[in-house]
């Protein structure tokens, strides 16, 4: 790293550690507060959080890979200063810039198109994570320098156990006392108070507390002038902000423009209220073609007024369910539309209330928008359509909703609409679309008919715009006829674990930015040619390596992908995935300095065919009746899991390190990249291209395939250097 003269001023090996260690926390930390964050101010889906995850370990690596050149640095110690400084007020800035440059960049109201994402994303990320994976690197080789016995992988399992750390006080702690914003202006804290401990024996420390006291003091102010508040008020121009908190099942903002409350969920605006039409065809629609509706289940979209327009019939319950739970909350507050002695909230995963319901009902209402994300595809799978089909009465009627095509019909809005019809008429014989605000989709098994202002009429409803003057029952009828002739009656069901719904609806929503499914295959084609270029070009220990990080990336999608469609319970147990995932890691990496000490490429070889086997056999588990009977069973296989994947990675980066010919800096640099590159890659396809495309289950045995051929590469190139 630097001549022995000069080893007398670096640090102390503890306090390395201790930087180390601080890196792994503030990294994870910054990481999941970035991604809610991201996902909050661009309205979240799997594309946004495939794009923000790929660009973080893209440049993370690029700085690992750029800290081979830290042997130049001269002083240690200023320099080992100034950078955990930085590493600590660098995240509080770039949240900052998130909030603030939204609306000064984009427009108030127009959503953000794909590209434009991209390169927010990787223009503001970029600071923290070259730095980052540059002090990965950096303190690596002073670890090494310090005591050249020292084996690597310690520091990698340092900073993994960081991770871990930072996973488990997100998950259990910060994320219930402090917005995201006062965590992040926390972190200046975590990494200054490093500077209050001697760096040598000789070192005077009077600076040193100088910036600690100076830290305090802003941190301090940025709390009283309650930042976080002013920050947000950016975000919602010219609206009051009345709430905004995160809970278990996601972010929730309330604001209020003029008389009406606007309620967002992870930035997606979920409803507002007083929107008297689409309150109105939500629920007359359905409501008057049944001639005697008793038992109502609505979910989601009470509060906006639905529930008002339900209680104009003479309904007996009405059993009201929210993705969001917190969101009744919200109603009781700011609302009246709960006050009806015959509405019962229901304060559980509608899914999972569905599942386990025995009572049946006259109409059931699903009142939720289109399926954007994982989350709310689950709503619109076959299995969930099943589950509906068990709990209607014999002349139920369904009715959920999907973007309007009442004006046009893109190509990319008939693929949508075919996946979605296609999955109805599967479970319902008879299906009815009625273009509206949104095409309403009506299922039952009996007929259905488009005469409903009559039956407004004839039941004597009085409502504001759905009526005999405002219907016109022909131009209805031939709308739907017209959309429906358009519909491909050979387009895929939607399912729960192969999800080509949230697919189509990337590719709906690419296309309002003229950018459609030709852009999605372009970007998998350049990233697949990008991959395979990679792991010819690299020595073969490394492109296993990164195949390892792609896979044990993909696998963790794919995992915490199932949690969601098993439990809708992912928001708040993401920390807690996340801190398994680098748990095993790190005790995969010192695990092997216990039990692998003669390391051999038969080792490496045979570890990587196990984690293969272990992909493979994914799916088996997912299937399992007792994993599918409860959040908490689906919680530990999805943990055990996740911490199986990462132990094997772990061993398999530390075993890399001794197997790849090189020097210790240049083995560290090139490894870490390698595995976050591919890392990103994984995360990227998985997210957007595989699992929507092929599903979980495949995915899962293509992962396994891929893992098992670069096996054998190995085997085949074993007389290469390594």
């Amino acid at each position: 790293m630097q001549s022995k003269n000069a080893q007398t001023s670096s640090p102390g090996i503890k306090h390395v550690y201790g930087q180390v260690f601080t890196l792994g926390l503030t990294a994870m930390l910054v990481q999941i507060v970035m991604l809610r964050e991201f996902m909050f101010v661009f309205g979240g889906n799997e594309l946004i959080i495939g794009v923000i995850l790929s660009n973080w370990m893209v440049l993370t690596g690029a700085g690992a890979f750029a800290g081979k050149k830290a042997i130049n640095i001269k002083n240690t110690n200023r320099f080992s200063r100034s950078a955990m400084i930085l590493l600590g007020w660098i995240p509080a800035i770039l949240l900052f810039v998130i909030e603030f440059f939204r609306n000064q960049v984009f427009k108030p109201g127009i959503e953000v198109g794909f590209f434009q994402i991209m390169i927010s994303a990787a223009v503001i990320i970029t600071p923290f994570c070259l730095l980052s994976g540059f002090l990965f690197t950096y303190l690596s080789g002073i670890v090494s320098h310090y005591n050249q016995k020292i084996p690597a992988e310690k520091t990698y399992a340092i900073e993994s156990a960081g991770s871990l750390t930072a996973g488990i006080l997100a998950s259990f702690l910060l994320f219930f006392l402090f917005s995201n914003f006062q965590i992040m202006i926390l972190l200046p804290l975590c990494t200054c108070l490093l500077l209050i401990f001697p760096l040598h024996i000789n070192e005077t420390r009077p600076l040193n507390i100088i910036i600690v006291i100076i830290n305090l003091i802003l941190i301090s102010l940025l709390f009283v002038m309650k930042a976080d508040y002013h920050l947000k008020s950016v975000l919602f121009p010219n609206q009051e902000i009345l709430l905004f908190r995160d809970t278990p099942y996601g972010n929730l903002a309330v604001t209020k423009s003029a008389d009406q409350l606007n309620i967002f969920d992870n930035g997606k605006l979920l409803f507002s209220t007083d929107n008297q039409i689409a309150n109105e065809e939500a629920v007359h629609y359905a409501m008057a073609q049944h001639p005697d509706p008793r038992d109502i289940l609505l979910v989601s979209g009470g509060i906006s007024g639905i529930t008002d327009e339900i209680t104009k019939y003479n309904v007996d319950h009405i059993d009201y369910v929210e993705i969001n739970p917190f969101i009744f909350n919200i109603g009781k507050q700011y609302t009246r539309s709960l006050e009806d002695a015959r509405i019962h909230l229901i304060r559980q995963d509608a899914r999972m209330f569905i599942r386990k319901a025995t009572k049946a009902y006259d109409v059931i209402l699903i009142n939720l928008p289109e399926p954007s994300t994982a989350q709310l595809n689950r709503y619109y799978t076959l299995e969930f359509m099943q589950q509906i089909s068990r709990i209607m009465k014999d002349n139920c009627i369904v009715v959920l909703n999907m973007p309007s095509t009442a004006n046009y019909i893109s190509d990319e809005a008939i693929s949508l609409n075919s996946v979605i019809y296609n999955t109805c008429k599967e479970i319902f014989r008879h299906v009815l679309i009625i273009p509206g605000e949104k095409n309403y989709y009506l299922a039952s098994d009996k007929p259905l008919k488009f005469n409903i202002s009559q039956n407004i009429v004839n039941k004597n409803i009085k409502n504001d715009y759905l009526n005999q003057y405002y219907i016109d029952t022909l131009s209805l009828q031939e709308r739907s006829d017209y959309l429906l002739k358009h519909l491909d009656s050979e387009a895929e069901i939607n399912r729960d674990f192969k999800p080509v719904s949230y697919f189509y609806y990337l590719n709906y929503w690419l296309s309002q930015f003229n950018q459609g499914e030709n852009l999605l295959w372009i970007i998998f084609s350049l990233l697949i040619i990008l991959l395979v270029i990679a792991t010819v070009l690299l020595k073969p220990v490394t492109s296993a390596l990164m195949i390892t990080g792609f896979s044990a990336s993909s696998l963790e999608i794919v995992l915490l992908l199932s949690l969601q469609i098993l439990s809708g319970y992912i928001y708040q147990v993401i920390g807690v995935c996340m801190a398994v995932f680098m748990g095993g890691l790190a005790l995969g990496a010192v695990s092997r300095m216990l039990v692998f000490r003669n390391i051999s490429t038969k080792q490496f070889v045979m570890l990587l065919t196990f984690e293969g086997i272990l992909a493979v056999i994914i799916p088996a588990f997912l299937v399992i009746p007792i994993i599918q009977s409860g959040i908490v069973y689906a919680l530990l296989a999805v943990l055990l899991l996740l911490f199986g994947i990462a132990f094997i990675a772990g061993v398999l980066f530390s075993m890399a390190v001794h197997l790849r010919r090189g020097g210790l800096t240049d083995n560290v640099a090139a490894l870490y990249s390698a595995d976050l590159i591919g890392s990103a890659l994984g995360a990227f396809l998985t997210s957007v291209f595989l699992i929507p495309l092929l599903g979980v289950m495949t995915t899962s045995y293509l992962i396994g395939g891929l893992l098992l051929v670069y096996a054998l590469n190995l085997i085949f190139r074993r007389k290469h250097s390594y």
